[in-house]
């Protein structure tokens, strides 16, 4: 059975795998924080996200001093919400869970850069989407907000490194930081 698995894993075509993988996950961490009896900054045990207290989230980071140093997702958030026309909690896990999505698909591209087989690669890329970090990203106290912007740059900026494409991966290391 589990050579059979490897078999069929393994002749599908990489960016099918690599979707499909980060597809699940993400989803799985979505609806493990916004499951009604769970207390998550997102859902504020309730099956519907807590636009009031993401407002509040969204506004604390544009006016802490910390938080301040890191504007690039808060501004993702708040164009996406003026640009769509759509509630603040909607437009905070659009760009929070695509960026963990698209950070899934590097990890995918970075295992695959070092020839392993799809089911090894889909391996990293479960193991990376199972850390603490991910699982955990909006319970309190952890709340990852910037994490998934990073991770995509970061991973992004190792792909550059490898490539060698020097100009490309100083710009998107130096978003990382």
């Amino acid at each position: 059975m589990v050579t059979f698995l490897k078999s069929k894993i393994n002749s599908l075509p990489n960016y099918l795998v690599s979707v499909v993988v980060s597809l699940f996950f993400t989803l799985v961490i979505f609806v493990s924080h916004i499951f009604k009896y769970v207390d998550s900054m997102l859902n504020n045990n309730n099956w519907e996200l807590d636009n009031v207290y993401l407002q509040v989230v969204v506004d604390y980071h544009k006016t802490n001093v910390t938080f301040q140093k890191r504007p690039i997702t808060t501004m993702l958030i708040e164009t996406v919400q003026h640009v769509c026309s759509i509630p603040i909690g909607i437009s905070f896990v659009l760009v929070n869970f695509s960026l963990l999505f698209i950070s899934g698909l590097l990890v995918y591209k970075l295992s695959t850069f070092f020839k392993q087989t799809n089911l090894i690669c889909a391996i990293n890329t479960a193991v990376y989407f199972m850390c603490f970090s991910n699982v955990f990203m909006f319970f309190s106290p952890i709340y990852s907000y910037d994490e998934p912007l990073q991770y995509t740059f970061v991973f992004l900026s190792l792909l550059l490194f490898l490539k060698q494409n020097w100009i490309g991966y100083i710009i998107t290391f130096s978003v990382a930081i």
